[in-house]
């Protein structure tokens, strides 16, 4: 991939290139840091401040001159209309002021190419938010939506539609905020309801756009259906986790509700999505509002659903992503660490351990998966000693016979005990599909486990081999579970 080297410098030595964010078929994007002077009344300073730079960039025809900067190649017209598109999208982008649409800060020519800066945003796009989670729950889907909702609404009193509404295209900041961002395909319209541009509408993403984006050129009208149809499908990724069926498979099948009643999705969700992405536009909501109006009419009032306190995937995304680049091991190593942010994380890895306790869905980074397994192993062991042991006091105390107490004792220690082992079981499923591993490598160190407690308890042997040798074979497996366990996130 052609891209700019690190440390490069655009507009003068206002901005530096730290690193690539990522890459479209029309652009790269990067982290860069911005220059500015703060001015007081006894003097001032030059501060820099992290901002998001996007390069206009044609992949399939461009490439860098000599220099290592300059974009050349073929293209011709092509390459001189997509560039006049690409300053047209920033300056639109520059006139939209909302606190859940990206801000575009300056838009300049360089290097034979354009480039617009943008503000930067601390977190991850929603379709990795929901991979990392799973699926979200519905207060948190509806809160996401309410955000996206709120802009395009913005968007749409501007007479501006986004047309590639998806989950790659919001992101989720550290203060739990879903911002709307890659306005490529946004269109202007007139007072009049008539395109500014004669180019066409752009495809959209498959799954996310509706029949009639593929082919519009009615004028004369605002078709703010065709974001509602991306919203309704951007919804539904939340909800379930899956990529939306495709709109002709919808119009030929019919929309698959019960999908999402058998996964627990409320009636009410279920009918919103299935309105948003009817496939037939008039039997759509005709715009956001409306949308939002039904699901507040229903109960569910999206417009004052509070964000939570920043989630663990924020935070340990965020930390990893700031000290990955120092340090592959910072996280397990305590000096990079100071004893503030480690009670902070341990508080917060916890509680998401807790929230997501029998969850086998989604993903454990390292952080998430250590922890509640160093916390919880001592107790399954004391639990374990505690089987068949009841103490006296606690025999007085229930007040039956020594065989009916000692059995009512085993049924709590046992439940508990198996409460303990199944949310370890599914922090350990987690982590190995996150490390990029079958999930399969979590039974070497389980059977042993189990072999342990069925040798102490009830002296059972069930091995036709030497116990011991299973044990040390079981023992090895074991290791190369904890070093899958202790790689990074693929």
């Amino acid at each position: 991939m052609n891209v700019l080297s690190n440390m490069t410098t655009l507009r003068g030595g206002k901005y530096r290139i730290l690193r690539p964010l990522g890459h479209g078929s029309f652009g790269v994007t990067y982290l860069a840091t911005a220059k500015f002077v703060v001015k007081g009344t006894l003097g001032e300073m030059e501060t820099e401040v992290k901002v998001a730079v996007k390069e206009f960039f044609m992949g399939d025809i461009n490439t860098r001159a000599a220099d290592g900067s300059s974009v050349e190649g073929s293209g011709g017209s092509v390459f001189a209309n997509y560039r006049k598109k690409f300053r047209r999208e920033a300056e639109n982008l520059s006139k939209l002021n909302h606190p859940n649409i990206v801000k575009v800060l300056d838009v300049f020519d360089e290097n034979n190419t354009t480039y617009y800066v943008m503000q930067y945003i601390e977190g991850m796009n929603l379709n990795d938010y929901i991979q990392k989670k799973g699926r979200l729950n519905e207060k948190e889907a509806l809160r996401i939506l309410s955000d996206i909702g709120k802009a395009l609404m913005y968007m749409h009193e501007n007479r501006m539609l986004h047309l590639d509404v998806k989950p790659k295209n919001v992101m989720i900041g550290n203060s739990g905020k879903a911002i709307l961002i890659d306005f490529g395909l946004a269109k202007q319209y007139t007072i009049d309801g008539e395109p500014e541009s004669s180019t066409t509408i752009g495809l959209g993403t498959p799954g996310y756009a509706s029949i009639e984006q593929s082919d519009y050129h009615q004028e004369g009208t605002f078709p703010a259906t065709l974001d509602v149809y991306a919203l309704g499908a951007t919804f539904y990724k939340m909800l379930t986790g899956n990529t939306p069926p495709y709109a002709f498979d919808i119009f030929n099948n019919g929309f698959p509700k019960d999908k999402l009643f058998n996964i627990g999705v409320s009636p009410k969700c279920a009918d919103v999505v299935e309105r948003a992405m009817n496939p037939q536009k008039s039997q759509r909501y005709q715009n956001v509002k409306e949308m939002l109006d039904d699901l507040n009419s229903s109960g569910y009032d999206v417009s004052n659903i509070k964000p939570d306190e920043m989630t663990i995937v924020d935070k340990v995304n965020t930390y990893k992503e700031q000290e990955m680049k120092h340090s592959s091991t910072c996280v397990r190593n305590d000096k990079c660490m100071d004893p503030k942010l480690n009670k902070q994380t341990y508080r917060m890895v916890m509680g998401s351990f807790i929230k997501n306790i029998f969850s086998f869905h989604g993903c454990a980074s390292r952080v998430e998966f250590w922890l509640p397994v160093c916390t919880i192993l001592p107790f399954i062991f004391i639990f374990m000693l505690m089987y068949n042991n009841i103490p006296i006091e606690i025999h007085d105390m229930i007040g039956y016979d020594n065989e009916a107490g000692e059995a009512m004792w085993n049924i709590i220690v046992g439940s508990v005990l198996w409460i303990l082992v199944l949310s370890l079981l599914s922090v350990e499923v987690r982590r190995l599909r996150d490390a990029g591993h079958s999930v399969w490598w979590m039974l070497p160190p389980n059977l042993m486990f189990v072999s342990i407690i069925m040798e102490i308890h009830h002296n059972f042997n069930c091995f036709i081999f030497s116990p011991l040798l299973v044990c040390i074979f079981l023992f090895v497996l074991s290791l190369i579970f904890i070093y899958f366990c202790s790689q990074r996130t693929k």
